[in-house]
């Protein structure tokens, strides 16, 4: 006997491609009726039909819908660490905060971290105070690349890789907001590059 409930059917389908989405899998049929509070017996006997009439695909062991069928699962796991000082060097310490999935397809497979930028010193790179930055942790940085770095004092800042200084010899880490800090420069010693700069994920005001 067929059952007539399309909106039960729409329940299922939705939470079938959200965990999906989500999580990367396919969900179990304890962990769907656990998720739309109904009997696991329901949502297997609506899942058959629905499998029938192609709005899943459904094997008894894994469970696929058009749309997620279409997506890459593959993603790059990469841990947020705070904050990073966009002005002056700061001593704050990086603790993860949380593992963030990020579609491979789109940023790559590389290894990364994530920061949140805090201050102003680079805007003229197009980097605000709030945005996320997707930063490749062992890319080997060349002049003009924004880099996280450590000052002579071991603070960690954001800032561009400006080469050497013709007169003194010292790696250039250069502010890039003229209007506030004008040709403002650190010069270290040796260069400490803790990451590439890759992505901004842009934090919508």
């Amino acid at each position: 006997m067929r059952t007539k409930d399309e909106s039960f059917k729409r329940t299922i389908l939705d939470y079938v491609e959200n965990y999906i989405m989500t999580e990367g899998r396919s969900p179990t049929l304890s962990t769907i009726a656990e998720g739309i509070h109904a009997p696991k017996s329901n949502v297997q006997r609506y899942l058959i039909e629905m499998n029938e009439d192609n709005m899943v695909n459904y094997t008894g062991k894994s469970i696929s819908t058009l749309r997620t069928e279409k997506c890459n699962p593959a993603v790059l796991v990469a841990p947020m660490l705070g904050n990073i000082r966009c002005g002056d060097p700061s001593m704050e310490e990086a603790n993860v905060e949380e593992y963030i999935r990020l579609p491979s397809s789109v940023f790559g497979s590389e290894e990364a971290y994530l920061l949140r930028a805090w201050g102003d010193s680079m805007e003229d790179a197009g980097i605000d105070e709030g945005d996320v930055l997707v930063v490749h942790r062992s890319a080997q940085p060349r002049k003009g690349d924004v880099i996280v770095a450590l000052d002579d004092n071991n603070c960690n800042t954001l800032k561009e890789y400006g080469g050497r200084d013709e007169t003194t010899g010292k790696v250039k880490l250069l502010y890039r907001n003229e209007a506030v800090y004008g040709d403002k420069v650190i010069l270290v010693d040796q260069l400490a590059c803790q990451g590439v700069l890759a992505y901004v994920i842009k934090k919508l005001h």
